[in-house]
């Protein structure tokens, strides 16, 4: 979500705060989380020397995508990275650090009672889980949560999983999850000419071309179980919903932009007001990531 460098990020910001009224003290905490981010893992080393892929499929990766099946790519990284990424990363947010270090000296301790061969490590999975036992814990609210976790989580995650010559094929994947990691899309965007929908992972950051008028998450091709809706003077933001299985995401026309390097996460975060109006409405985040403000 905040793999882009620096640079590109600051840039986008600027350009979101001409299309979304109020994004100007977002925007500033957003960098400030970036550099945060950044310095947490020079003071380790960097990510290469602390993060390393992990593939436990016996599949070929060529055979998996042809089935459908993603590559399911996830990581392995140094406990104390990735903890005190969360604690930085938790105090750069405001004011619910105290709580956040509460629950990872609870999730240290714990974990150095499991497994002893792995010490000193994590996996993606791990930091899933403890996303999920945060997420029950009192005056966390879930966009907190949601930002803090997928900010380190994608900061995290190998780029090299993108660079793998195994990967051909991607051009063709159309399901509505991952190709690489596996998780499901919260946000995509309309481009070309035809209106091609392309979706893109929090996580790794992939993007793969999607059927337009289907759901990614129950595949359903209905036309009238599918809608959308923006908010008017401001339809550069829509979000698609599924009334079939009661689950949205967020599509961003850069059909009318002179730049077509578009980094999507940040107008995903610059446009939390329409994931409300979702989730208001009765539509649960396809991707799992909820951002609303009530704890």
């Amino acid at each position: 979500m905040l793999a882009a460098g620096r640079e590109r990020i600051a840039d986008e910001i600027a350009r979101c705060q001409t299309v979304y009224k109020g994004f100007g003290d977002a925007g500033k905490m957003i960098l400030r989380l970036v550099d945060v981010l950044d310095r947490c893992a020079q003071r380790y080393g960097g990510l290469e020397k602390n993060t390393q892929l992990r593939d436990l499929a016996l599949e070929e990766p060529k055979v998996r995508l042809a089935q459908g099946k993603s590559l399911n790519y996830g990581f392995t990284v140094s406990e104390e990275l990735f903890l005190s990424m969360l604690q930085r990363a938790a105090e750069a947010l405001g004011d619910k650090h105290a709580i956040v270090a509460g629950c990872l000296g609870e999730f240290r301790e714990s974990h150095r009672c499991g497994d002893k061969q792995a010490a000193g490590k994590l996996t993606l999975e791990d930091g899933l889980d403890l996303w999920q036992s945060m997420r029950q814990k009192a005056g966390l609210a879930p966009d907190f949560t949601s930002l803090l976790f997928a900010a380190v989580l994608s900061k995290l995650y190998p780029s090299n999983a993108h660079g793998s010559q195994e990967n051909e094929g991607l051009e063709h994947w159309q399901q509505g999850f991952c190709p690489i990691c596996g998780q499901t899309p919260h946000y995509g965007q309309l481009y070309s000419e035809q209106g091609i929908k392309a979706l893109e992972c929090w996580l790794c950051g992939t993007q793969w071309n999607h059927i337009r008028l289907q759901c990614p998450f129950c595949g359903i091709r209905e036309h009238d179980k599918m809608g959308y809706f923006s908010v008017e003077g401001r339809e550069f933001c829509r979000v698609y919903v599924c009334h079939s299985c009661s689950q949205y995401y967020k599509v961003f026309d850069t059909r009318e932009m002179a730049d077509p390097a578009v980094v999507l996460s940040i107008h995903h975060l610059a446009s939390l007001e329409y994931d409300v109006m979702a989730e208001q409405e009765g539509f649960c985040p396809g991707s799992g990531l909820s951002w609303t403000v009530e704890a």
